[in-house]
């Protein structure tokens, strides 16, 4: 796998297969996709994009690597075009991480 670092936009589009105009409120997916085809070794991560002032929709996802740095996809969308590798500053705010039990456990009403 090369370091993601090094990958382009336009790698990216033909790995994961999603032309860049699909790209906009998609993040989830474009996210999880990077994943799926081993463009890089992280985890999705959930949860809302304090930088996004144009909407009161501020969900958005992003991958957390191994190190504890982050690579947003879309950040591009929100701000300048380009792909974020780096801190996850406090514009990125995280959910925790669902219980699948715990859903479960409600549903059946436990």
């Amino acid at each position: 796998m090369e370091p993601i670092e090094s990958v382009t936009v336009a790698e990216i589009v033909e790995a994961i297969g999603i032309p860049l105009h699909d790209w906009p409120h998609n993040c989830a997916s474009i996210a999880s996709a990077m994943i799926r085809c081993g463009l890089v070794n992280g985890r999705l991560v959930n949860g809302r994009a304090e930088f996004v002032d144009d909407t009161d929709d501020r969900r958005h996802s992003w991958i957390r690597l191994p190190d504890g740095r982050i690579v947003d996809p879309l950040c591009w969308y929100y701000k300048v075009p380009y792909i974020h590798i780096g801190a996850e500053g406090p514009e990125y705010v995280a959910q925790p991480p669902s219980d699948p039990d715990a859903s479960i456990n409600r549903l059946l009403g436990r």
